[in-house]
């Protein structure tokens, strides 16, 4: 009975946390709040793989990290692990007023947490996608003008700058996954440009790494589906036609509230797969030596100390002639993976194109990408929000 009640409510608190998710998806600002929620499971689940692979695990069965971040999902207003919180000021020695000044956090701990590692995370990932975003953005709209008003002359001025945004676009998602999992993972804005240890990452995955690009292509469908399809309601009910703005407005929230219940998972999934590529490429470089300490913050160094996974593992060493074919078949390997990969992400973006040729959402369909930026799942028309007020 007991195991039946822990089980009700767990799933009950995932609900609501479900739920929640969803609803700050709906806007802009609190969609925020969702990649700082998102960031912080993120660094959950590096952590709890990393206590898997570590050799502790193996002579103490009744490690479990500690004070490290690796139990439990995190929360979206109230602050988690309490107890390991109090427990830690009476070790610090804190005065029992600093202690209870700790209580008075606990209910909107989490809120403020999520805000502001949301608000890091998404500015940096700002500011490496959304120059090809804002070329897409000017690509279009000089596009319409040009086909308008037949200006000949500047007629490749659209279509060239659409494939430098594609192209560069394509380009920083070889990058992005990894280091807004490296981000998430450390806490550290700065870690999100720490290039040479990224990009050994994604050398040392390249498998994992053109699997997640598959992945990104193949969610991202029906969520652009999704996208279009209020569209083409008029031709899917005739009763849609007759309705007025305001209830017309009601319908899209509905629509889209419901259909979030697909598009939160699916962005929560692909970066949950981005942490367990991280995960096993951070332990594979620190197993082959190759992981530079002075990349690792103070933090992170010691919880590395303490799980053992800062010492590298002897490799028994292979004759010539197989380390030369190991290394052209790695090296033929990552061109072809590369290669691959670059058509995955142009898939990724053909969708964008596609979805708005089909239905055109503005400047928002084009700077903002949910499964790469803000989890905004909301495309009301901001038109129809004007007329439905003035009813």
């Amino acid at each position: 009975m007991r195991k039946i009640l822990s089980f009700v409510g767990r799933l009950s608190v995932g609900l609501l946390k479900l739920f929640l998710g969803v609803l700050f998806c709906q806007n802009l600002l609190p969609s925020i709040l969702v990649v700082g929620w998102t960031y912080r499971l993120v660094r959950r689940s590096v952590y709890k793989r990393w206590i898997l692979a570590s050799t502790v695990m193996r002579t103490d069965p009744w490690f479990r990290g500690g004070a490290m971040p690796a139990s439990g999902w995190p929360n979206w207003l109230l602050q988690e692990n309490v107890g390991i919180a109090w427990m830690e000021s009476r070790r610090r020695g804190l005065r029992l007023r600093k202690r209870l000044g700790l209580l008075l956090k606990i209910p909107l701990h989490s809120l403020w947490l999520n805000f502001k590692v949301g608000f890091q995370g998404i500015f940096n990932t700002w500011v490496v996608t959304m120059p090809p975003c804002i070329l897409w953005l000017f690509a279009w709209y000089d596009g319409w003008n040009n086909s308008f008003t037949k200006g000949y002359e500047q007629a490749a001025v659209g279509p060239l700058t659409g494939l430098l945004g594609v192209g560069l676009f394509i380009a920083v998602m070889l990058y992005v996954p990894m280091a807004q999992t490296r981000q998430a993972a450390t806490g550290r804005f700065a870690s999100f440009y720490q290039f040479k240890l990224i990009w050994a990452l994604v050398r040392r995955k390249w498998i994992a790494c053109l699997c997640l690009a598959g992945v990104y292509a193949i969610v991202a469908m029906p969520i652009n589906i999704i996208k279009i399809i209020p569209g083409f309601f008029p031709h899917i009910s005739s009763e849609l036609v007759e309705k007025s703005p305001a209830e017309m407005l009601t319908v899209l929230k509905s629509y889209f509230l419901w259909t979030t219940l697909i598009c939160f998972p699916a962005y929560v999934l692909v970066r949950l797969i981005a942490a367990r590529i991280y995960a096993a490429g951070f332990v594979a470089l620190a197993e082959e030596g190759t992981l530079r300490l002075h990349d690792l913050g103070k933090e992170e160094k010691h919880d590395l100390e303490i799980l053992r996974l800062l010492r590298p593992q002897p490799r028994p060493r292979r004759r010539r002639l197989a380390r030369a074919l190991g290394w052209a078949a790695t090296r033929t390997g990552r061109i072809l993976s590369t290669t691959a990969a670059i058509l995955l992400w142009f898939v990724f973006v053909a969708q964008i194109f596609i979805a708005e040729f089909f239905v055109y959402h503005q400047a928002r369909g084009w700077l903002n990408q949910p499964l790469v930026q803000l989890p905004y799942f909301s495309y009301v028309p901001s038109a129809l929000r004007e007329e439905a007020k003035e009813q």
